[in-house]
């Protein structure tokens, strides 16, 4: 079985501990399963109303890719979200990403959209940081 540690915040860093006991572990294993069937319940869920409502499927994909950048990519610069010049930008990397996902998708394969998915994070990463700087330590 793997070992799970459980991540405490301290105010000047984090620190990793072992869960103490079994029970701790149990919750954190059914915490994750929990989280992965919800995960599949509202994917499944909404392609069966995407069916239901004959909404265009495409919609779906792209609901769930703006959710998936916005926790991946976002996670990264909470202090800036607060910020209305950051929030646009993000917006705009936001449909530039979907643009690019959706060009890819029906126009052309999933390998070459791999290939440029490292390269369009990468110039949104770096314009980011040149624009509005490094984000500042990330467990404040």
């Amino acid at each position: 079985m793997p070992s799970f540690r459980k991540a405490e915040f301290n105010s000047s860093h984090m620190t990793l501990q072992r869960p103490k006991n079994l029970t701790e572990r149990l919750l954190d294993y059914l915490a994750l399963l929990g989280s992965a069937l919800l995960l599949i319940g509202l994917g499944a869920g909404s392609f069966l109303l995407a069916d239901k409502y004959h909404v265009y499927v495409l919609w779906i994909f792209l609901g769930w890719m703006s959710l998936l950048f916005f926790v991946v990519v976002g996670r990264n610069f909470r202090r800036q979200l607060r910020s209305t010049s950051f929030v646009l930008y993000f917006l705009t990397w936001l449909l530039l990403h979907l643009l690019i996902y959706t060009f890819f998708l029906l126009y052309s394969s999933w390998f070459y959209w791999l290939l440029v998915l490292p390269i369009e994070l990468w110039i949104g990463y770096t314009a980011a940081y040149a624009l509005f700087g490094l984000p500042h330590d990330q467990g404040q």
